[in-house]
């Protein structure tokens, strides 16, 4: 079941994810906490980008980065 579009943290098998604006699924996380200050430092990261290109290459960039 995927999860409905005002919610930004979201469970699956025991996994946590989050959802962007642009559709963007980021996760998983171990804890329901560890992916809500996910979603709190992308907020931050994406505060002033206009461009939706652009805010889905921070967003891949930074998903990249945390799977490393």
């Amino acid at each position: 079941m995927l999860p409905r579009r005002r919610d930004r943290v979201f469970e699956i098998n025991g996994l946590w994810y989050l959802t962007t604006r642009g559709g963007f699924y980021v996760g998983p996380y171990p804890t329901k906490t560890e992916a809500d200050a996910t979603a709190e430092l992308l907020i931050k990261l994406l505060a002033g980008v206009d461009d939706p290109n652009a805010a889905a290459a921070v967003i891949r960039e930074f998903s990249q980065r945390r799977a490393s």
